[in-house]
């Protein structure tokens, strides 16, 4: 959906004079880092219980899929990322998007 209005909005000031606002040197980046939370809830067969032994007031908790050090490693690429991301880069005016020269957009691009 993006590509298509893009193309359109190229389309349409095609052929206008605009004046420069100063970013046309500038990558904006905006990093968004999400994770599966890799869990499922406990039935009563998790627990070795009949379904009938777990009294109705009692709601079972969630399970992990996944161990706990795959979420930690997770995380911590994710921290060396944003920390990566705010020291080589400046604040642009939307919040949470940093930016970047554009000549120097090709050396990021290959780390």
């Amino acid at each position: 959906m993006r590509l298509k209005a893009g193309i359109i909005l190229a389309y349409f000031f095609q052929g206008c004079e605009m004046k420069s606002n100063g970013f046309e040197e500038l990558v904006a980046i905006q990093l968004a880092v999400r994770s599966w939370p890799g869990q499922a809830k406990l039935s009563a067969e998790d627990l070795g219980l009949k379904e009938d032994e777990v009294p109705e007031i009692f709601r079972l908790g969630n399970k992990r899929l996944y161990p706990e050090e795959w979420r930690q490693t997770f995380n911590q690429l994710a921290g060396k990322a944003r920390s990566f991301l705010n020291d080589h880069s400046f604040p642009f005016v939307v919040e949470y998007v940093r930016a970047i020269p554009s000549g120097i957009w090709p050396k990021w691009w290959s780390v």
